[in-house]
């Protein structure tokens, strides 16, 4: 199968329909590379969430005034963080995607949506 969508209306002058866009790094790049830490997001619109494996932390960023991703968003939208959480943990689950290895236990990581949960009840 290949995963992606047909661009012809675009090139007609048309335009895409929406969909959310998700990346998945488990593991560190580097020691000599960029240094990118293990982590998922998605981005739904102009809202684009970010779960660090590392801490089982989060960020949330509103791309539309803050393209730089500048502004950590979470404390002011935990009703928006929770969704996007949900989505990105539904898709990490259909695609079967390995989630990271917490090194103390060898046991995966919890998935986005586990994690938020006790991420907000802190």
């Amino acid at each position: 199968p290949v995963e992606g969508v047909d661009l012809a209306p675009l090139l007609r002058g048309g335009a895409l329909a929406e969909r959310d866009l998700f990346w998945h790094q488990p593991h560190f790049w580097g020691p000599r590379g960029p240094g990118i830490q293990p982590f998922s997001s998605v981005r739904s619109g102009d809202w684009k969430l970010v779960y660090r494996h590392a801490d089982r932390g989060f960020e949330l960023y509103d791309l539309a005034g803050d393209l730089g991703e500048t502004t950590d968003r979470v404390g002011d939208e935990p009703e928006r963080a929770a969704e996007l959480a949900a989505r990105l943990d539904a898709w990490l689950s259909a695609v079967d995607a390995g989630l990271s290895v917490d090194e103390a236990t060898g046991e995966a990581i919890p998935g986005p949506a586990a994690a938020w949960a006790a991420w907000s009840a802190r």
